[in-house]
C-alpha cells in the first residue's frame, strides 16, 4: 500500500495525500482524502449519521513551477438517520466549486487587473468561472465601500455602449471614487448629496450645464473650475471649421489636398513646431494667406493661459475678443468661442485662482475606455467594480498582457 502523506506538505492541512502522479501531458495530480468526518448533522444536530455514497471532486489548484496541478478529493455524502437530509463536508481550503481557495484568490486578483478571457486562459478555467470568482470578491468590496469625500472633486463622463456614464474623481488622490450609469442632473445631484460639503474645496468639470447646475445647488459657494483643456478643445474645433471652409472654397483639387494634408500642422501649438514644420507653415501662409489671420488668432487666444493672474487673463481675453471683431472678415466660429467663454466666464477664470485641472480625470477616463474595450462586453456593473476596486491590488496599473494560445489545452486528470 502506498504511503499516506500529510496534506500539510502541500499547504492543504485538512487532507491526507493518498497518491501523486504526473499525467501524459505533464500535469501533476494529487489524490486526497479528508482527515476528518462529520460527527453531527448540520440540519438537526443529530449524531446519528451514516455514509450515503461516495462523492469525488476534481479541483484545480495553483500551478507549481509552471506545472499545472489538479486534485481528486475522495469525499463522501452523508445521510442523517433522524431527519433524512444528506450533506457533504465543508473544507476551508477547498470551498464549493472547482478550484482551491488559494487559486480562487489568485484568479480574483488577476481578474481585476486583466480581462476575464485572459485570466481564464492563464489558469485553464472557463470564463464564467472567472467571472463568478470576480463577482464574489467585487460584491464584497462594494458592500464595504465607503466613499471618502475629496478636497478637489472632478466630474466628467465617458461614452460607453452608446451612452454617457458619469465619472467622479478624487483629483488629488488620482482615482475614480464613483461611476454612475447615467450622467443626468438628478443622478449627479443624488451622488453629490452623499458627499461631505464641508470637505470639498472646489470642483473641476467640462462645459456641460447640468454638472454646473447640480454643483451650484448642492455645494453653493464652492468654486467650479472648467479645465483649460476643454476651452482650448473648443477653440481648436472652431478653428478647424474655418480651415475646412477655406479648403472647400478652393476650386483646385491639388490645393484642397494640400490643405487637408496640413491639418495637424495647423492645429499644432506654434511653440512646439520644429524648424522644418515652421518653414512649412510659413510656406502654407504664403500660398494661402487667408489662413494666416485665423491661425494667429487661434494662437493668441492660447496666450490667455500664460497669464499670471485672473485679472491679467480676463484682460487678455477682452483684447482677443476685440482683435477678432476688428478684422475685416467676420469669423462666426470665433464668435462661438467668445459666446462659450462668456457663458462659462466665472468657471473658466476660476482656474487662475488655484490652477486645478481636469487632466487626471481625462487620464482616468482613458483607463476606463481601455478596460471596457479590452473586456468586450462587460456589463456596467462589472466595469464599475473593476474601475473602483482595481487599486486594491498593488499591480493594478498593469492591465493587459499577451497569452500564448498553445498553452491552453484542456487540463488532463
Amino acid at each position: 500500500m502506498a504511503e499516506v502523506m500529510d496534506g500539510a506538505t502541500i499547504g492543504l492541512s485538512e487532507f491526507n495525500i493518498l497518491g501523486k502522479k504526473t499525467t501524459k501531458s505533464g500535469d501533476l495530480v494529487y489524490t486526497l482524502v479528508p482527515k476528518e468526518k462529520p460527527t453531527v448533522c448540520p440540519f438537526c444536530g443529530s449524531q446519528h449519521i451514516n455514509i450515503h455514497r461516495s462523492a469525488d471532486r476534481k479541483v484545480r489548484d495553483l500551478n507549481v513551477m509552471n506545472q499545472r496541478v489538479g486534485l481528486i478529493i475522495k469525499g463522501k455524502r452523508y445521510r442523517c438517520i433522524d431527519c433524512g437530509e444528506t450533506f457533504g463536508m465543508d473544507y476551508k481550503d477547498v470551498p464549493t466549486g472547482k478550484m482551491t481557495l488559494r487559486l480562487k484568490e489568485r484568479v480574483q486578483k488577476e481578474a481585476f487587473n486583466h480581462t476575464f478571457n485572459e485570466v481564464a486562459q492563464m489558469f485553464d478555467l472557463s470564463v464564467p468561472a472567472v467571472s463568478d470568482a470576480f463577482s464574489e470578491l467585487a460584491d464584497k468590496f462594494d458592500k464595504e465601500y465607503i466613499i471618502k469625500t475629496p478636497e478637489v472633486l472632478g466630474i466628467d463622463e465617458v461614452h460607453l455602449k452608446k451612452d454617457y456614464c458619469g465619472v467622479f474623481v478624487d483629483v488629488l488622490g488620482q482615482k475614480v471614487i464613483q461611476m454612475t450609469e447615467k450622467r443626468s442632473k438628478p443622478v449627479v445631484r443624488a451622488f453629490l448629496k452623499t458627499l461631505d460639503k464641508d470637505t470639498v474645496q472646489c470642483v473641476t468639470m467640462d462645459m456641460w450645464g447640468p454638472y454646473r447646475d447640480a454643483v451650484n445647488e448642492i455645494f453653493p459657494g464652492i468654486p467650479v473650475i472648467v479645465d483649460h483643456f476643454h476651452v482650448i478643445k473648443e477653440l481648436q474645433k472652431q478653428f478647424d471649421s474655418i480651415r475646412v471652409d477655406i479648403t472647400k472654397s478652393l476650386m483646385d483639387k491639388k490645393e484642397r489636398a494640400s490643405l487637408r494634408g496640413n491639418r495637424y500642422l495647423m492645429l499644432h501649438n506654434a511653440e512646439d513646431l520644429t524648424k522644418t514644420q515652421n518653414d512649412r507653415l510659413n510656406k502654407l501662409f504664403k500660398d494661402f494667406p487667408e489662413l494666416e489671420t485665423p491661425y494667429m488668432l487661434k494662437e493668441s487666444f492660447r496666450m490667455i493661459y500664460d497669464s499670471e493672474s485672473r485679472t491679467e487673463a480676463e484682460d487678455t481675453f477682452e483684447e482677443w475678443k476685440e482683435a477678432v471683431r476688428s478684422q475685416e472678415k467676420e469669423y462666426p466660429e470665433f464668435e462661438s468661442v467668445i459666446a462659450t467663454v462668456e457663458n462659462w466666464r466665472t468657471e473658466i477664470f476660476n482656474y487662475f485662482d488655484n490652477k486645478y485641472t481636469n487632466a487626471e480625470t481625462e487620464s482616468l477616463n482613458n483607463t476606463i475606455r481601455e478596460i471596457d474595450r479590452s473586456g468586450r462586453g462587460y456589463t456596467f456593473d462589472v466595469l464599475r467594480k473593476k474601475v473602483l476596486f482595481r487599486h486594491n491590488f498593488p499591480d493594478s496599473d498593469h492591465y493587459s498582457f499577451d497569452i500564448d494560445d498553445d498553452e491552453t489545452e484542456d487540463f488532463d486528470f
